[in-house]
């Protein structure tokens, strides 16, 4: 009887096999869609001893998708020991797996039909894609809207002065060569391709485009960049850049004690200097120096007779004229006066003509208080650095903030109240100082009488009691008469203790030393709480130490007659400390053994870096 086997590449494929395998030819791999098709070659042998009969018509009938098809059927008859040969040819049409069931009707009595299934894939084919970006930004093509993270947006340059170059980068991120033509650009002329790319990029590989705005005119100027490439879908690649052009121009600024001041500013303030304080009728003036400075890019020229013109009460004048022009970044200052000869508050108005487009003439106000002679004035500062009345701002500078307290520690700071008025301050109240809540205490008060330039001062101590931020308030009730009530917050915050640990080498609250070692009889007590007769903790974190000479016997010491030590002495310790001189001491007044006032020695006590320890000094009597 006849016997059918069908092999692919020379490997047999059992009947009903429903997996394709590469080595024996039923999986065609991957083919391009449309494209290059496959073939494979299958042979049918007879190995029975009757002629084998295939009897489909067609012999070799395939069922499933459409995309492969039969190409050279079999003989339809093969004899015992011959073999024939039929093709399958893999043509995809669409995109993913495809699959198809090979039907071989035959006179085999157990194998008919011979089926088994091929399958194959279909791909896309091999396309080239453009990527662009800018500082590493994606651009996309077709963008419309210029930003700066991308570089799209070039910002503003000077016409006829500089200009600006952004660089792009063109990367193909395809699988087959990306081919580009010549950028170019439509729209504004004041940009310009200053570096083209090159002509053909690898898959993979980048190139570089450089375009650079020049500006022509002023103001917004924009232009497209068009790609040419060979990118199915984003041909031309496209995207919208723009600029600003500018012109150059001067650009005023005043400021006063290093704070700017607007201009057309109406409302004085003490720091920028335009509110000039109070002072005295008839004393020393006050000066303000007031600086213009030029952050334009052209030079700026103080256009006025006088430069700077005052108006408002007399008793201001400018006593430090300005210089013209001033060049870009540079500046310039002038000083003005604050001389009142009577009491009262005083304005003025400050105009400085100039060339600044937009602030000609750049104005604001001045003022200044006068007490009349004979009067006093309070002032308050901490750490040097004035405290205004009514300044509800703590801050660390000026001591008005104490930072952070652990909760069972606190912290003194000290306040100077001055008088520099003409006649004497007093303190009015009782308390002088008063500070709300319980938290801030008053633990050292002023003075209450100051004499015309002098001063006092008070000290407060915060200590916190709950963790977390304390404000209260301080008020100094005086006969100043425009600050009788002189008020300011405090702050500080409460934080919970960072207990340390004896041993850990750091001297921390409660402890007397801290050798490193939580050991005893080293000098330093087991807990850190105390420091051994005779030792001497002096650096935290190292051993104890000893010292012969001090009188006291400790350590590795035989004895210790501090000043009395001697090589040569009969009966007296030796200089290091390690036994007693071969004789007899002749005994000395006060240090007999059971001798009023005598005995072994003597209390002492030991100073060291960490604090007082309190020792007997041993004396060896004779």
């Amino acid at each position: 009887q006849p016997e059918i086997d069908v092999q692919g590449q020379g490997v047999s494929i059992p009947s009903g096999s429903t997996t394709p395998q590469a080595s024996d030819g039923t999986d065609f791999g991957s083919a391009v869609v449309m494209g290059m098709a496959v073939t494979r070659t299958f042979t049918i042998l007879n190995t029975g001893t009757d002629d084998l009969l295939l009897s489909g018509m067609p012999a070799v009938v395939l069922n499933g998708d459409p995309d492969f098809s039969v190409t050279v059927q079999p003989s339809s008859t093969v004899a015992p020991a011959a073999s024939t040969t039929f093709e399958i040819t893999f043509t995809p049409q669409s995109l993913g797996a495809r699959t198809v069931t090979v039907q071989i009707e035959n006179n085999d009595p157990d194998e008919s039909p011979y089926t088994f299934v091929v399958g194959g894939a279909g791909t896309a084919a091999p396309e080239p894609e453009i990527d662009v970006t800018g500082n590493g930004t994606p651009i996309p093509s077709g963008s419309t809207v210029p930003t700066i993270d991308n570089g799209t947006e070039f910002g503003k340059a000077e016409v006829g002065t500089t200009s600006v170059t952004r660089t792009y980068a063109i990367q193909n991120l395809g699988s087959t060569a990306l081919t580009l033509g010549t950028v170019t650009l439509s729209g504004d002329a004041d940009f310009a391709v200053t570096s083209q790319p090159q002509a053909t990029l690898a898959p993979g590989e980048s190139t570089t485009l450089d375009v650079t705005f020049t500006p022509m005119m002023a103001g917004l100027r924009a232009a497209t960049v068009e790609i040419p490439n060979n990118d199915a879908d984003e041909n031309p690649y496209t995207f919208a850049i723009q600029g600003t052009g500018t012109v150059a121009a001067p650009e005023i600024e005043v400021s006063g004690l290093g704070q700017p001041i607007a201009s057309g500013s109406t409302m004085p303030e003490v720091g920028n200097g335009t509110d000039f304080g109070t002072t005295t009728a008839g004393s020393m003036p006050l000066t303000r120096t007031f600086t213009i400075a030029n952050q334009g890019t052209a030079p700026l020229n103080l256009t006025g007779m006088p430069l700077v013109e005052l108006s408002g009460d007399p008793v201001f004048t400018v006593t430090a004229e300005p210089t013209t022009p001033v060049q870009p970044t540079g500046s310039t200052t002038f000083v003005i006066e604050f001389a009142p000869t009577d009491a009262g508050t005083f304005s003025a108005t400050v105009s400085i003509a100039n060339d600044d487009a937009d602030e000609n003439p750049y104005t604001f106000a001045i003022t200044g208080t006068a007490t009349a002679s004979n009067q006093p004035e309070i002032a308050v500062a901490g750490n040097g650095i004035e405290i205004v009345s009514g300044d509800s701002t703590p801050d660390a500078a000026d001591g008005t903030d104490f930072g952070e307290v652990e909760l069972g520690s606190s912290r003194v700071q000290s306040f100077t109240i001055s008088n520099t008025g003409s006649a004497p301050l007093t303190l009015t109240a009782d308390p002088p100082v008063a500070v709300t809540g319980t938290e801030f205490v008053v633990v050292t008060p002023p003075q209450t009488q100051i004499a015309a330039g002098e001063s006092t001062t008070f000290q407060i101590e915060f200590t916190p009691v709950t963790a977390g931020r304390v404000t209260e308030t301080v008020t100094i009730e005086s006969d100043d008469s425009d600050e009788g009530s002189y008020v300011f917050t405090l702050a500080g915050t409460g934080v919970e203790p960072q207990g340390g640990t004896c041993g850990d080498g750091v001297v921390d609250a409660g402890e007397a030393c801290d050798d490193g070692n939580t050991a005893s009889g080293d000098g330093c007590a087991g807990d850190c709480s105390a420091i051994d007769d005779g030792w001497y903790c002096e650096i935290e974190g190292m051993a104890c130490t000893t010292s012969c000479g001090d009188g006291i016997v400790a350590g590795s010491e035989v004895c210790d007659d501090g000043a009395g030590n001697s090589d040569t002495q009969a009966g007296a310790c030796r200089s290091d400390c390690s036994g007693v001189v071969p004789g007899q001491k002749k005994e000395e007044p006060g240090c007999g053994c059971g001798a009023a006032g005598g005995g072994s020695g003597g209390w002492v006590f030991a100073l060291s870096a960490f604090g007082l320890a309190l020792s007997r000094r041993r004396r060896r009597c004779p």
